[in-house]
Formats: structure tokens, sequence, C-alpha cells
């Protein structure tokens, strides 16, 4: 939810709240994750196996928050690079005829403002793809979460490995 109330709310211009709360409450959401995938994790694992399965939990977990970061900064430098093409693209300078060096001082001062507009909008647009893209994988993941089957009940604790 947070995820899609950042890509569709993400300008230029917003204020601390607009990313204060939604972070906030993506970090209560992921805190009131962990503790029911840990159970449907570690729900069937016997006792004697218990702490060698946390630790895997543990470890595959920071293994895929890792890989999760690196292909989403990826995605968005690459969108950043698009989207910022796609605005070059539409701004034709003081003369397109003219190349750079024959700019003068005013000019060379324009472009370099229209250049460092261009690339904040398109860090900002490349930042909304990203939280829609995130937020389109939640929303598949949580479908597929619940197909998931209910561990067998049994006695075991999920603080027996700790």
């Amino acid at each position: 939810l947070s995820c899609v109330w950042i890509a569709f709310s993400y300008t230029r211009d917003l204020d601390a709240w607009h990313i204060v709360l939604p972070r906030f409450l993506q970090g209560v959401a992921m805190s009131l994750m962990f503790v029911p995938a840990a159970g449907i994790a570690l729900g069937g694992i016997a006792p004697a196996q218990m702490a060698s399965a946390s630790g895997l939990l543990n470890f595959m977990r920071s293994l895929g928050a890792s890989a999760s970061v690196a292909v989403s900064v990826t995605v968005w430098d690459y969108r950043s690079t698009v989207h910022y093409a796609s605005l070059a693209e539409t701004w034709p300078g003081p003369d397109a005829a003219l190349p750079g060096p024959a700019w003068s001082v005013d000019e060379m001062a324009q472009g370099q403002l229209a250049m460092q507009v261009m690339q904040v909008d398109a860090m900002t647009s490349a930042t909304t793809d990203v939280f829609l893209l995130i937020s389109v994988v939640f929303l598949l993941l949580a479908m597929v979460a619940l197909l998931a089957r209910p561990a067998p009940v049994s006695a075991v604790s999920l603080m027996d490995g700790h």
C-alpha cells in the first residue's frame, strides 16, 4: 500500500511527510510480516533441525534483500537514463543548429539549468517507476502467499531454534 502511495504521489515538490509516513507504514508492515513468514517457513521443521533451518532462513532473507536492492537500484538507474533521454529530446536548446561552444553565457546558463531540472525530473519519474514495479511484485507475491498450505500443527515453538 505504501509503495502505491509513493508511486502515485512522488513529485519534485513533495514535503517530508510524503516520504516519512509511507516509510513508517512500510516499517510497521515489515515487522508484522516476518513472524508469520517465519512461522510458515519453519512450521514443519523437526526440533532437531530448527537451529539449522532458522539460520538458513535468515541467510536466505539477507541474500534476497541484497539481491532485490541491487536489482531495484539497477532498474532505477536505467529508468533514470531513459526518462532523461526522453526529456532531453523534447528540449531543443537555444538553437539546435549551434554547437555548444558557440552558445552565449546566458544560453549556457539556461542549458545547465535545464539539464539539472531534467535530471531531477528523470530521477523522480524513475523512482515512481520503481515503486510501481515493487507494488506489482508485492501484489503478485501476496496472491502466491495465499496459495501456501498451512504447516502441520506441531508442538514446535519458533523460539526453539534461538
